[in-house]
């Protein structure tokens, strides 16, 4: 699991990338004002572990991509480039991207059924209402 956390104007926002199953799933959290070391550390402790289980969407990786031994020197210098550079990975952006459209449609269809089931509802208090006005109530 990789925390990064990046200032987009106004707010510092922490992407969450995640590698299970040859798949990397991301999850975005925004902190807002600039966090501390102290604090990042206790939502890691408190809500990343949940945030993961959330995450629905997710890229294929490629066998390019798997994990393999590193030497610790090369690890050190990859790190030190990794702190230097602003970092956000494209597959990262996608997997968010992808979770991004499909809480969207979630919340159409949620939208769309709730629409209905008001028209409905209405259709029906109407129709109770004629009826009561037929028998001279």
């Amino acid at each position: 699991m990789q925390l990064t956390l990046r200032f987009e104007n106004p707010f510092y926002v922490g992407i969450l990338e995640q590698e299970r199953d040859g798949m990397l799933f991301a999850a975005r959290h925004v902190f807002g004002a600039e966090p501390s070391n102290e604090v990042v550390y206790a939502w890691v402790l408190a809500e990343a572990g949940a945030l993961c289980q959330r995450m629905t969407a997710g890229v294929a990786l490629d066998a390019a991509d798997a994990p393999r031994r590193i030497n610790p020197k090369r690890l050190q210098r990859e790190i030190r480039r990794a702190l230097e550079a602003p970092a956000t990975s494209t597959k990262a952006q996608e997997a968010l991207r992808l979770q991004l459209e499909a809480n969207k449609q979630t919340r159409q269809d949620d939208r769309q059924a709730n629409h209905a089931a008001d028209q409905d509802r209405r259709w029906r208090l109407h129709r109770e209402k004629t009826r009561q006005k037929r028998r001279g109530h």
